[in-house]
């Protein structure tokens, strides 16, 4: 009787500390919010909203996902993922939610982002279809799904947003190398494909001609501004788009 009563009570108070706790944090699971608001969040309902992740560990709605199995060829050389091979802590917005200071990696020759399992070891992808956005190594990536744009669908850095937007799509192609030592994936040189979106529309930029033909306008400043900085487009592409940009909405007010 008294392991019963006992059992009862332990039960009493963790129904009523979760259910505390779900109170608070459901009704934050189905609304869409940008990153930029998840971050203006009091201190206290991230708290919360943790301490419901971790409880839950892997019950969390953050490790659906199949597990990593790589590639079927060792790398002689680079690595598959965006910046380091290590992974980062950093925020995904994941079926309406958003989890904060997650172990990340972005492997962006096959457009996935992986996240570390509560078991330390494996690593999850998660579904690209419940994935609108994520952060790592203070790089903002925006989901951009077929249909929405002329746009391909997949993952976008975000690299500058205002009146006018600037995109970066990142990835890495691989060739075979057959040696003495057996065959291997050579990882080429990371390639930066740039977007300016502007009133609604996308255009594809390939040199500071298109960049000056999607803004339309402030020709003349700009090009002084980029001179005066000592920016070149074929030396440092994406800094060179964004001053421009950036330039372009200020004068535009």
């Amino acid at each position: 009787m008294g392991l019963l009563y006992d059992t009862k009570i332990t039960f009493l108070i963790m129904f009523r500390t979760y259910g505390l706790l779900l109170a608070v944090f459901l009704p934050f699971c189905g609304y869409s919010q940008s990153l930029k608001e998840h971050h203006i969040e009091s201190d206290e309902l991230s708290i919360v909203k943790s301490q419901y992740i971790k409880a839950t560990a892997n019950q969390s709605g953050l490790y659906r996902g199949s597990d990593y199995i790589g590639y079927p060829l060792r790398f002689k050389g680079g690595h598959q993922f965006f910046e380091l091979a290590e992974p980062a802590y950093g925020t995904v917005f994941y079926d309406g939610m958003a989890y904060k200071d997650i172990r990340i990696w972005f492997d962006i020759m096959k457009d996935q982002v992986l996240v570390q399992h509560t078991d330390g070891i494996s690593r999850i992808v998660l579904h690209n279809e419940l994935v609108e956005e994520f952060s790592i190594f203070g790089h903002q990536f925006t989901h951009i799904r077929a249909g929405e744009s002329s746009m391909s669908e997949g993952f976008y850095d975000l690299v500058y947003q205002g009146n006018t937007e600037v995109l970066v799509k990142r990835s890495k192609v691989t060739v075979k190398d057959v040696s003495l030592d057996g065959v291997f994936l050579k990882v080429l040189r990371q390639r930066n494909q740039f977007f300016i979106k502007r009133n609604g529309n996308y255009y594809v930029i390939e040199g500071l001609g298109s960049v000056l033909k999607v803004l339309g306008s402030k020709q003349k400043e700009i090009q002084a501004h980029l001179k005066e900085n000592k920016l070149k487009y074929r030396k440092e592409p994406e800094e060179t788009i964004v001053r421009a940009v950036a330039l372009f909405d200020k004068l535009k007010g």
